[in-house]
């Protein structure tokens, strides 16, 4: 199909008309355009959903066309792009794996230079067609395997970025460094005598340790969270690199200030204590790292346990990068206070899972009171708290 017949303004305010409509009942309808299958209707329809959350400004905007799920699956948010986008200060960067492009539009605020590399030739056209709808001219976009462009171009690059696909041949998720492609190894083959800088997004499920052993001129990981929802690992890696990896763990859309630590090897055993006035819970970043009893020592906390990634202090920390807790309160009567009540479920190191625990005590998980589940030193403690994030 001529995917620019989705851009006739017939089309677009059908398109806007129906932009709330379910997209599953709308494909077993009958397409009111002859030539446009009611299936890419209703894909348009649940891309610009998805999107609305996404990448906002992009649902909102006009003449704009939305990839199949299977690409938008994979896509950035507009703020994980973004936080991508000024990691390093330079003219010109290519992303070989372009895709939808929303990573090529967040670089195109900040690079002078922007290429978009990407071999599904429909995939790419919608993204050339977009840029040019968007009026995103610093960008050019090229339908190339990234790794032939790699080995063709003669040009050199401030930056090379790369986010391999995480789905084998049958289209099921993968996340080790050996089932992803293109491979990052061959990446780095074909790019370090191209670029100052190799950007590599991989996998959240990734195995840091598996993936530091595995490729090398590692200078930075970004550990990337939204809302404490742990989204990206980027890898910056460098020609020549010599000192230790810097590892960032950020939570974005919070006011959690960024974390950031040397070597991937957490420090020795920590210090340790019961819950005291305060009880502080990493964010999802943090937990990546393993940096559990580095977390500890740098802010001057205790854990309450070897396993129980829960620290706890008299004094307020107040720039803590995560949930701080206060209030605490030990139940004294589980069985009573929590039959038929609503709370908000959180559980450390404590026996039984959620279901177990549910039958057990009778209490529902769709409240807003909180109540941990967890271990210390002295044993197993419910508690009650308040949150004092905003």
């Amino acid at each position: 199909m001529d995917l620019e017949k989705l851009l006739i303004p017939e089309i677009q305010e059908w398109i806007e008309k129906n932009a709330n409509e379910n997209p599953h009942k709308l494909a077993l309808k009958k397409s009111p355009f002859g030539d446009i299958p009611m299936h890419i209707l209703a894909e348009q329809i649940a891309g610009k959903q998805k999107f609305s959350k996404k990448v906002p400004f992009l649902s909102k905007a006009k003449n704009i066309i939305f990839p199949p799920k299977i690409n938008i699956e994979q896509t950035s948010s507009w703020d994980t792009a973004l936080y991508k986008a000024n990691l390093i200060k330079a003219k010109k960067i290519v992303d070989i794996t372009g895709g939808f492009g929303i990573d090529c539009m967040a670089f195109s605020e900040k690079f002078k230079e922007v290429y978009h590399i990407e071999q599904n030739s429909d995939l790419q056209k919608i993204a050339e067609l977009n840029f040019k709808n968007l009026d995103l001219k610093n960008i050019q976009s090229k339908n190339l395997n990234g790794l032939s462009f790699l080995d063709e171009t003669h040009e050199n690059f401030d930056v090379i970025y790369a986010d391999p696909s995480r789905r084998d041949d049958n289209k099921n998720r993968v996340f080790k460094i050996e089932d992803l492609t293109p491979s990052p190894l061959e990446i780095i083959l074909k790019s370090l005598d191209k670029t100052n800088y190799l950007m590599l997004k991989l996998s959240p499920m990734l195995d840091l340790k598996d993936a530091v052993n595995k490729l090398e001129n590692i200078k930075e990981i970004h550990i990337v969270s939204v809302k404490n929802e742990l989204k990206e690992l980027l890898f910056i890696l460098q020609n020549n690199k010599t000192e230790d990896i810097k590892i960032h763990c950020v939570n974005l859309q919070t006011n959690q200030p960024e974390y950031i630590f040397n070597n991937i090897n957490d420090l020795e055993i920590s210090s340790f204590s019961t819950p005291l006035k305060y009880l502080y819970e990493p964010n999802a970043s943090i937990m990546k790292s393993g940096a559990f009893n580095r977390i500890a020592k740098d802010f001057g906390l205790k854990k309450l346990d070897l396993n129980t990634h829960l620290y706890t202090s008299n004094d307020l920390i107040n720039d803590f990068p995560g949930e701080i807790y206060t209030d605490i309160k030990s139940i004294e009567n589980p069985k009573k206070y929590l039959k038929n009540k609503s709370i908000r479920f959180i559980k450390r190191n404590f026996p039984n899972d959620l279901q177990k625990l549910k039958k057990q005590y009778k209490f529902k998980t769709d409240g807003t009171e909180i109540v941990i589940f967890t271990s210390s030193i002295n044993g197993v403690h419910i508690l009650t708290a308040k949150s004092l994030n905003k």
